[in-house]
């Protein structure tokens, strides 16, 4: 996405402490009924924001103030005990005053940056029983269930309400993407809803990544890897769109020399966790590489004790070199949950290999 590019009107930005500035504003007015609002407005903002005021007392003009000086003097950052001040201050208001569908939204935001998940639940619901036909609401409320409080069906409906209220509400379409992408196993539905985000204007290189991923996952290889080019056009240091490709190409195509080189560059560029390191590993022992593999492997495993791939893999790697220490990881794999079929196929000949029954331990040494 082009740098100032709008494609949609959920891109702008509106400041959280807007609707308080505004409110404490209006009640300003109410209070001193000002005979010329516009030059009694310059002066309350110009106060507000600590520079003198713009007319004298007889509405006469003074002087503008210094622009440039007022950029370069930055306000201090509030500390997090005066955002929790602030934040209880705007939970009295909304309590005392009746608060708008926009302030309730706000505070549910504060609320989840303090981990506050249910009583910013409480209320975005008020501010749906306010303003039902209200698209953000429900969008909001959304991904609070969805990301925060692992409510997959109560996420999809809200993003469901959103988008029935807005059909052209284009980041609806990409989270619900994502939960069902995700979460379910309804990848039509999921890649719908991604390629109605990308044509509403979501066409940024996350969006072409998961999209790629799904596609991937699909079957559809062409269209995956058309994808994953287009998200490292328009970000050549997007680590997931390296690391999908990767995936692409190691698992899909079996080329693993280019599987290898986008591990490697994604792993550049931060992506350096469990999944990436056991599947890493994995292609350096198709390859032959056995150091390489194993250190990998061990080290998805350091990161993730529980990654089931890693021992899946390193058990593979063993079953030549050292029978025993392949047996048990396969054995800690299918512990873990393992449930592949190939899989619990190889952990069956390496127990016959040993001489015992398929899923016995074997007996202690005396």
């Amino acid at each position: 996405m082009e740098a100032g590019s709008m494609y949609c009107a959920e891109q702008i930005n509106v400041p959280k402490e807007l609707s308080t500035i505004m409110k404490h504003y209006t009640k300003a007015v109410i209070v001193q009924e000002p005979p010329n609002l516009y030059k009694w407005s310059a002066n309350y903002f110009a106060a507000l924001a600590n520079l003198p005021p713009i007319f004298g007392d007889d509405g006469t003009y003074l002087q503008a103030p210094a622009a440039s000086q007022a950029a370069n003097q930055a306000p201090p950052s509030p500390t997090k005990q005066e955002k929790i001040d602030r934040q209880q201050q705007q939970h009295k208001e909304a309590v005392e005053d009746d608060a708008t569908p926009a302030q309730l939204i706000q505070l549910a935001d504060d609320l989840c940056e303090n981990g506050q998940y249910p009583k910013a639940l409480e209320y975005l619901n008020e501010a749906v029983a306010i303003d039902p036909n209200n698209a953000e609401i429900y969008f909001k409320r959304g991904i609070l269930k969805h990301h925060f409080m692992q409510d997959i069906d109560g996420g999809y409906q809200d993003y469901s309400d959103c988008i029935n209220l807005n059909p052209t509400y284009c980041d609806a379409y990409r989270y619900r993407a994502d939960l069902l992408h995700f979460h379910t196993q309804n990848l039509q539905e999921s890649l719908d809803d991604y390629n109605n985000a990308i044509q509403l204007g979501r066409s940024d290189a996350d969006s072409f990544t998961c999209r790629g991923e799904l596609h991937r996952k699909m079957g559809n290889l062409a269209e995956a890897l058309a994808d994953l080019n287009d998200a490292l056009k328009l970000d050549e240091t997007f680590a997931d769109a390296y690391k999908c490709r990767a995936d692409l190409m190691h698992w899909q195509h079996g080329e693993l020399e280019k599987g290898l080189e986008d591990y490697n560059k994604a792993a550049e560029l931060g992506r350096g966790d469990s999944d990436l390191l056991a599947n890493r590993g994995e292609l350096l022992r198709k390859m032959g590489e056995t150091e390489g593999a194993l250190q990998d492997l061990n080290d998805a495993l350091q990161g993730d004790p529980n990654c089931v791939e890693a021992y899946q893999y390193r058990a593979m790697l063993f079953a030549d070199s050292d029978p025993g220490a392949a047996l048990e990881d396969a054995r800690v794999a299918v512990d873990l949950g393992s449930q592949d079929q190939e899989f619990l196929a190889f952990k069956e000949e390496l127990e016959a290999r040993a001489g015992q029954e398929p899923g016995s331990e074997a007996a202690e040494s005396p």
